[in-house]
């Protein structure tokens, strides 16, 4: 018996590695690939004139336009992003695997252990490539900070090295500073969520106290350092009740309405889980009583053909909800197959229960499905389903299961990662046929299909028609802030123009001068009609000139730009 779990170990082992290989090959081989003039283009144009938002309830630019200066085209600027996740989530692996040991989940840890921990960890935290590319954004790095914080705080469990672990907690407090800079609702929650484990898994009531003040005051050093190299406190709170005001016009979603909508949702796909995956629950719970092998089989079996046949490894648009039912439903069956090695003590539960709810922690005050969202910050999971089957256990008790679930988890996520390179985020054309080398306004070289290169190719016309130079202001109306990329225009205020609601708001505030100078990005309807126009545009479009129009490959959308005669 012991030789088979050793080679399933092996084999174990070597189906992370490989698999984590090639998500990171993949990776590197989307960065310089697809031209999404929605999310992605409202994260470089933030980063790229952060001087020019003065309304906004995310500050990220703060932190994303250093990270612009430093790299300079959209191929680094995704390369960096890639990195920060990459990092913050070793931080969280190594300060996962320190924990465990101390917490006398894993007695023994040897080098291929902790690579396979730090492999799976890595794998969730690219997930985030299955949703957009890797431009760092409030989401990414909210991810990052939450994955950093963790870490560096489970690096002092049960340790009373006073000096070491108050720097540990300063750094941490840091990160949750970058956190609730990008994501404040996050930033919060996740928060809570290290005072609890710091609370919980600290050695004496002073380690207690001492950690939970160090990250406490690392966090508001962090965020008052970075308001006073950035701007001013009464300028950041007048851009931050600016920013309230326009999002609170589009998200009239009370904080009781949307946790409630969280629990009927979350609700809803655990209903969703448990029906899809009845046979491998119950085979699971059925191991877990009686021990007996034949129901892992059934199980496992059965589980592999619900996944194939429900379409559960397609990753892509649309795809976000199946993707995160599926990897929930693993971990799950991983935490009742190892259900006697993390219920040995309190400070194993805690620990173990801080991984599995981070990624919700930083997920919380999405405007989405709080149970999808987590898919942008799986990297906790990967951690948690690793050290899971490494974690000691007694000896009548097999690993085999928790060995093959881990192995389930980790190819799951790595072929959703791959295949979401079919259909992406806002893109009409899979990655692979993205093979136009295209010059975009200062981002650099993207690769292209040949519909994308055309769009480009269209609106350089246009400004060239009616003479557009850089640095001229920017309207997108509605939801076009890629335009502006191509133009290397610059939007006043804001560039986050969704709906006639926020663009009246926004041109109210607008210096007319400034109005009567922007250049106009006008997106149709789909019968190619003009949209509702703010009432400062009523008189549109008397005294403007047509420059010309491009259509975007994705919903084929008629553009057209505009400027005042």
């Amino acid at each position: 018996m012991k030789n088979i779990t050793d080679r399933i170990n092996t084999l174990m082992k070597a189906c992370i590695f490989l698999s984590v290989l090639i998500v990171i090959s993949y990776c590197i081989w989307t960065l310089d690939r697809g031209f999404d003039i929605t999310d992605e283009a409202y994260y470089l144009l933030l980063s790229i004139h952060p001087h020019a938002v003065t309304f906004f309830i995310s500050a990220a630019q703060w932190i994303t336009s250093t990270l612009w200066q430093i790299t300079g085209s959209v191929y680094a600027f995704r390369a960096i992003g890639m990195c920060i996740l990459l990092f913050s989530s070793l931080l969280l692996a190594l300060g996962t695997v320190v924990a465990c040991t101390r917490c006398n989940l894993i007695s023994v840890i040897h080098f291929g252990e902790r690579v396979t921990i730090i492999a799976s960890t890595f794998c969730g935290a690219l997930f985030y490539a299955a949703t957009i590319n890797f431009s760092p954004s409030y989401n990414l790095l909210a991810s990052a900070g939450a994955y950093a914080a963790a870490g560096l705080v489970l690096f002092t469990v049960n340790n009373s090295d006073g000096w070491r672990n108050a720097l540990l907690c300063f750094l941490a407090g840091c990160a949750l500073g970058i956190e609730l800079i990008c994501k404040g609702s996050s930033g919060i929650a996740t928060l809570g969520v290290v005072l609890i484990l710091t609370v919980t898994l600290s050695c004496t009531w002073r380690d207690k106290i001492m950690n939970m003040a160090m990250t406490v005051f690392g966090l508001c050093a962090f965020i008052f350092a970075v308001i006073l190299i950035k701007t001013t406190i009464a300028d950041s709170l007048n851009s931050f009740n600016h920013g309230l005001m326009l999002f609170r016009l589009v998200q009239t979603e009370t904080v009781s309405a949307r946790l409630l909508r969280y629990f009927i949702e979350f609700s809803h796909y655990l209903f969703v889980a448990a029906v899809a995956f009845a046979i491998p629950f119950i085979a699971f719970l059925l191991y877990a009583f009686t021990r007996y092998a034949v129901f892992i089989i059934i199980g496992l079996a059965v589980l592999a053909y619900t996944l194939i046949s429900g379409h559960y490894l397609q990753g892509g648009l649309n795809q976000y909800s199946p993707e995160a039912i599926s990897l929930f439903v693993i971990l799950i069956l991983g935490l009742v197959s190892s259900f006697p090695a993390w219920t040995k003590n309190r400070k194993i539960m805690v620990l173990l229960g801080g991984l599995f709810i981070l990624p919700y922690s930083v997920a919380i005050g999405t405007g989405n499905s709080l149970f999808t969202q987590v898919i942008d910050s799986l990297a906790p999971w990967g951690a948690l389903i690793s050290v899971l089957a490494f974690a000691d256990s007694p000896k009548e008790y097999s690993k085999i299961p928790i060995m093959f679930i881990n192995i389930f988890f980790v190819i799951t996520m790595s072929i959703q990662i791959m295949s979401s390179l079919l259909l992406p985020y806002h893109l009409d054309k899979p990655l692979a046929q993205k093979s136009y080398p295209v010059s975009v306004g200062n981002l650099g070289v993207i690769k292209m299909d040949a519909q994308t290169q055309l769009f480009v190719s269209d609106i350089t016309q246009a400004a060239q028609k009616c003479h557009i130079l850089p640095g001229r202001p920017f309207l997108g109306l509605y939801n076009v802030p890629g335009v502006a990329l191509v133009l290397q225009a610059v939007p006043p205020l804001t560039p986050w123009l969704n709906d006639e609601v926020q663009a009246d708001m926004i041109l109210a505030f607008m210096n007319p001068n400034i109005l009567h100078s922007a250049v106009i990005a006008l997106k149709l309807n789909l019968d190619g009609s003009r949209p509702v126009l703010p009432k400062q545009l009523s008189a549109f479009p008397t005294g403007y000139t047509l420059c010309g129009t491009a259509t975007y490959p994705f919903h084929h959308r008629e553009i057209q730009i505009w400027v005042e005669k």
